[in-house]
């Protein structure tokens, strides 16, 4: 988003006036989600550590953070009244205690994504190995056990719908693409980020190795991970990955030829997609867009750029002395809760 950004010229002391490279009828609604930092405090810090500590200027502070773990027992005690982004796991227990676990669909789409870029000898190169990876993958088994049955499996990267689990015809397709005796691939991966992601992604391997596809997994930190990826020096075919933000044309700015930013380097570049994606991100007229939208998911379904998982799923723990707690997306609308009289 902040690559079309062109210029920022103050106006008065409350307002400046954005000069973009190209037109974003989407513009005021992206803007909605950028983190502002308190300026005196933003002065004070040392980065990068230091923007671990920056607060905002909205009505909530920041008390403490413990990092990679949820403590469920403060929501047990009645320390807190809602727990943010729990495991799935931690539903019994939050219901012995009086509460719930409430499931909010972020706007994100969890997927493995292909790396095509810089690598022209790789198979994933080929959209019918690509097809076959997405038939091999049992996603409605991963989405029953691993994450409730909270959401649908997706074909593409904003659409519900679901590539079917065809392990049979994944079999063909690589045949045909020249790969009958098998392949091997090199898949990176982060863990312990989102709910179930170790399991789902072991199972990945699993049913990707019963249509002959042998998958050496590899972990890496998720900042080591995001940082390989941009700067073009990840050392693996597949990796895991998710779309970013509510629109996702706006996404393809993170991983295609969109933008041309050195500091973000495409990871999966198609001319045919390109060419559709300039000519959708300009159209200003609701109906336009949204024909230009359907063309790029009619493309994505047949050159998909990786295992379409699903639409990300988190759970909150929430108390039952709260009330009216109804967030939409990443939006948590906290004005709306109400806590009762204790």
């Amino acid at each position: 988003m902040l690559a079309q950004i062109e210029a920022v010229d103050p106006v008065c002391e409350l307002t400046v006036r954005l000069r973009t490279a190209e037109a974003d009828p989407l513009l005021p609604w992206h803007t909605t989600v950028w983190r502002i930092p308190a300026p005196a405090h933003w002065r004070t810090l040392k980065l990068p550590a230091g923007a671990r500590n920056a607060l905002g200027t909205g009505p909530y502070m920041l008390a403490g953070r413990q990092e990679g773990r949820l403590v469920l027992q403060a929501f047990v005690s009645g320390a807190v009244d809602l727990a943010m982004v729990p495991s799935l796991d931690n539903k019994a227990a939050a219901e012995r205690n009086g509460g719930r676990l409430h499931t909010r669909l972020t706007p994100q789409v969890n997927f493995v994504a292909f790396q095509a870029e810089r690598r022209p000898d790789s198979a994933l190169q080929d959209a019918r190995v690509r097809r076959a990876l997405n038939m091999a993958v049992d996603r409605r088994v991963l989405t029953q056990y691993v994450l409730g049955s909270a959401i649908e499996p997706a074909s593409q990267l904003n659409v519900p719908g679901a590539f079917g689990y065809d392990p049979a015809a994944a079999r063909r397709l690589l045949a045909e693409a020249g790969h009958a005796d098998g392949l091997r691939l090199k898949m990176i991966v982060t863990t312990g980020v989102l709910t179930g992601d170790t399991v789902y992604l072991q199972q990945i391997g699993v049913d990707l190795k019963k249509v002959g596809v042998e998958v050496e997994v590899r972990t890496r930190p998720s900042a080591r991970q995001l940082q390989e990826i941009f700067s073009g020096n990840l050392r693996g075919d597949p990796f895991s990955f998710s779309t970013r933000g509510n629109d996702p044309l706006n996404d393809y700015r993170h991983r295609a030829c969109m933008d041309g930013s050195t500091l973000r380097l495409p990871f999966h570049c198609e001319a045919a997609l390109t060419a559709i994606l300039k000519a959708a991100a300009s159209q200003l007229g609701v109906e336009r867009r949204k024909t230009y939208n359907a063309a790029i998911a009619r493309y994505e379904r047949d050159h998909p750029p990786g295992i379409l998982l699903w639409r990300r799923p988190d759970f909150d723990v929430v108390s039952s002395r709260i009330e009216g707690y109804a967030p939409i997306g990443d939006n948590l609308r906290l004005e709306q809760a109400r806590r009762s009289a204790p």
